[in-house]
């Protein structure tokens, strides 16, 4: 989503917190290691995408469960999908005029190493409960 990634204190190990005095507990690095290697890998996915750092986003899909969005420099592009839902959800989603991705042209999901393939100017789309899918160009 557009924007400077935010980070509050304890986001990268799931830190609880709330009112004083839990908003300001030791930080246990040592907590959720699979949250902060998964924060980690965000962080380096979105620095190896100029799109994600620099592009206008244009949405692709909303429904209640599923937001798409392609992020577009003049010469990078990522699609980004959301599934806000606890369960699976499976989209087909339309790449939007401005999107210079060809039929046949693979993606590839940065975060699972999945490839879809553009296929009659869609993408097929498949979401597990709460999964995020981060699709570059295989080019």
């Amino acid at each position: 989503i557009r924007g400077i990634p935010m980070l509050y204190y304890g986001t990268e190990t799931a830190l609880q917190g709330g009112a004083e005095p839990d908003n300001r507990r030791d930080m246990n690095w040592g907590a959720n290691p699979d949250i902060r290697t998964y924060v980690q890998k965000l962080l380096t996915i979105r620095k190896r995408s100029a799109a994600l750092r620099r592009g206008r986003q244009l949405e692709m899909w909303q429904d209640d469960a599923i937001f798409a969005y392609l992020r577009q420099t003049s010469d990078a592009e990522a699609i980004v999908a959301l599934n806000n839902d606890w369960r699976r959800q499976e989209r087909e989603v339309p790449l939007r005029a401005e999107c210079r991705l060809r039929d046949g042209e693979q993606l590839i999901d940065q975060l699972t190493g999945e490839r879809v393939t553009v296929q009659n100017r869609r993408v097929q789309v498949k979401l597990e409960g709460k999964q995020a899918r981060i699709f570059l160009p295989a080019r």
